[in-house]
């Protein structure tokens, strides 16, 4: 038995609020980064390199779906390698070239700081993945994720498909009630931004 040592007092309206977790269905979405953090790697090395900065880095992002309306506000977790003592690494190429891809899908070439990045609106493709083996026995789940991104910029040479579910997919009715929180102010002008009027561009047509 341990004591917590603290007064705690628990949230019970909290403990009615729940996400929809469900998979989604193949898809051209369009999302923006809320979160990104920067952690040591598990690989990291007991010294540093360049001031103290971890010689194994990992990118956990944090994405938020804009379009289509039925998924607005689901997310997608990622945790990508961006850097690995070991250029063959094969998480490290893996994670490299999809972190290249978020970063010129969203116009930035050089970031210096996760708030480049953050709260711009990118067109990519969502998809599904197999729940790999657990260490004790079963496997995990299925889950979504980023299969690709599309690029704007005067280099790109394909055309960005339209959003929406992909044919053949199982549309998903959005429910009455989700429970969602709501959205914040930064996410609600992002989404706005990410649905024009008949004609207009999409935030991603101009840099």
């Amino acid at each position: 038995m341990a004591r917590l040592g603290f007064e705690y007092k628990v949230d019970i309206e909290g403990t009615d609020v729940s996400g929809d977790f469900s998979l989604m269905p193949d898809m051209i979405a369009a999302l923006e980064a809320t979160a990104i953090d920067l952690l040591p790697h598990k690989d990291a090395s007991r010294h540093s390199v360049d001031n103290g900065d971890p010689d194994c880095v990992q990118a956990n992002i944090t994405f938020e779906i804009l379009e289509p309306e039925e998924f607005k506000g689901r997310r997608i977790w990622t945790y990508w390698t961006i850097r690995h003592t070991d250029s063959e690494n094969g998480a490290y190429k893996f994670g490299k070239r999809m972190f290249d891809k978020f970063c010129r899908a969203v116009h930035v070439e050089y970031p210096e700081d996760t708030d480049d990045l953050r709260l711009k609106a990118f067109p990519a493709k969502i998809g599904r993945s197999k729940g790999g083996p657990k260490p004790g026995g079963g496997n995990y789940d299925d889950k979504n994720e980023i299969k690709d991104f599309f690029f704007t910029d005067d280099r790109a040479t394909k055309p960005v498909p339209e959003i929406g579910v992909l044919a053949g997919q199982p549309v998903v009715a959005k429910p009455a009630n989700d429970n969602k929180p709501a959205t914040r102010p930064a996410a609600a002008a992002a989404a706005a931004a990410a649905a024009p009027a008949a004609g207009a561009r999409r935030p991603w047509g101009t840099k």
